[in-house]
């Protein structure tokens, strides 16, 4: 992923990535079920999905647990939505973390909810971090794909 803003808000420092290639609601799934295993786990407060012309989130945690923490058995999550986030804490970067996903668009907007990680360690020290959740995503997206070939 690409760096692109780092922009100082009431909830955070939030930093603005665009990703490689412009990415569908299947890579959101797939980015986020990646960012649950490999990161937050058990520390998630917070997964919410919004379309276009709704002004709330509608709040999805709740039926994720139910769901045994898998995207794509949430009846909510497995339907298509214009907008993803997740929020929980960073065991590898040890910090909160929010991500906003923007289906059909380039773009993910990081939001680090302690300001002074952004100052302590640079605006590119999620650069790697960013990279291999694109990475991982378009690889989960390719296994699912080919497994699904085979049925």
């Amino acid at each position: 992923m690409i760096f692109r803003s780092l922009l100082n808000t009431m909830g955070g420092m939030q930093l603005k990535f665009s990703t490689t290639w412009e990415y569908s609601y299947d890579f959101i799934l797939d980015a986020v079920q990646d960012i649950i295993k490999r990161d937050f786990s058990d520390t998630i407060s917070r997964i919410a999905v919004k379309n276009d012309g709704e002004k709330e989130f509608a709040e999805c945690l709740a039926e994720l647990k139910g769901a045994d923490m898998d995207v794509r058995n949430s009846e909510t999550l497995s339907v298509r939505h214009d907008e993803l986030v997740i929020e929980g804490e960073s065991r590898i970067m040890r910090c909160t973390l929010q991500f906003h996903f923007f289906c059909d668009t380039n773009v993910v907007e990081l939001t680090c909810r302690e300001k002074g990680f952004i100052r302590k360690k640079g605006k590119h020290s999620f650069d790697i971090y960013m990279d291999s959740l694109e990475i991982n995503a378009y690889c989960r997206d390719a296994r699912r794909r080919a497994l699904e070939k085979t049925d």
